[in-house]
C-alpha cells in the first residue's frame, strides 16, 4: 500500500546521502557537483538543468531505497539474535 510518509522519508535519505557526497567531492576536490550537472546554472536556457533535476531527484529516491533495504536487513537481522 503507498504511503506518502514512507515515500517522502524516502526520498529524503536519499536527498541526504547525495548532499553528503557532493559536500565531500566539493571538500576534497573543489568540484560543484550541481554546477558540473547544469542545474544550478543551465547553459541552454534551462533545458539541461531540468534534466539533470529529474535524473537527481531519482538518484535521490533510488539511494533511499537502498538504504532502507540495508536498515530492513539490519533490524531483520538484529531481531534474531538473543539479547
Amino acid at each position: 500500500m503507498f504511503s506518502f510518509q514512507e515515500f517522502s522519508a524516502t526520498f529524503a535519505i536519499g536527498a541526504f546521502a547525495l548532499s553528503v557526497f557532493a559536500g565531500l567531492v566539493y571538500l576534497l576536490f573543489g568540484l560543484n557537483l550541481l554546477e558540473r550537472l547544469g542545474i544550478l546554472s543551465p547553459a541552454d536556457g534551462g533545458a539541461v538543468g531540468r534534466f539533470s533535476l529529474m535524473f537527481v531527484a531519482a538518484a535521490f529516491f533510488g539511494i533511499g531505497m537502498v538504504a532502507e533495504d540495508l536498515s530492513n536487513r539490519y533490524v531483520d537481522s538484529d531481531e534474531n539474535t538473543p539479547h
